[in-house]
């Protein structure tokens, strides 16, 4: 039997620059740098987490980012934006309509493959995105390798729709949509 989560224990905070040292610090754990890069690099310094984040905490840049809580406990990192807002991603993905993206990553390990992050992504889809943002779509576009995000967002209930070059990240994307009414 698996940890018995309760939703009403996730909650959501825009990243303040207070946090980024914990980012710093969940950039530079092996289960966090396998997937994710900062301008390109893994296990980034702090500056250059901070010099990463610092526009997404001032309003600059049109990516949300927030902190993910279970209960009392900062565990995870979230982020979300409507892909016109990016030329580029608009360009890559080919699809049409107001869609948001998200990306997600538990950052505390003992959090790990236990059901959290479906719980969290399904929480921010009703609270954030398909509410704040009033969009009907959104996707998430892990790398094609990464088979256990894969299967947490198939849980979610996001379906895999093609594979396409990322040209920020400059890796291969594996993504996947999820409508409104698949969630909500």
């Amino acid at each position: 039997m698996g940890t018995q989560w309760n939703q009403d224990k996730i909650s959501f905070r825009k990243l303040e620059e207070s946090d980024l040292k914990l980012m710093h610090q969940w950039f530079n754990t092996p289960h966090v740098s396998q997937w994710w890069k900062i301008d390109g690099k893994r296990n980034p310094g702090y500056e250059e987490v901070s010099k990463h984040f610092i526009p997404n905490i001032s309003g600059s840049h049109p990516t949300k980012c927030y902190i993910v809580a279970y209960g009392n406990r900062q565990v995870a990192f979230i982020q979300s934006a409507l892909i016109k807002d990016n030329p580029q991603f608009e360009e890559a993905f080919k699809i049409d309509g107001n869609i948001a993206g998200i990306d997600i990553f538990i950052g505390e390990e003992q959090y790990l493959h236990k059901g959290l992050g479906s719980l969290i992504i399904k929480a921010f889809l009703t609270d954030i995105i398909f509410k704040i943002y009033n969009t009907d779509l959104c996707i998430i576009d892990p790398e094609p390798e990464n088979k256990i995000a894969i299967r947490a967002y198939e849980k979610c209930g996001f379906h895999y729709i093609k594979t396409v070059w990322n040209p920020i990240d400059k890796v291969w994307a594996y993504v996947m949509i999820i409508n409104k009414e698949s969630v909500c």
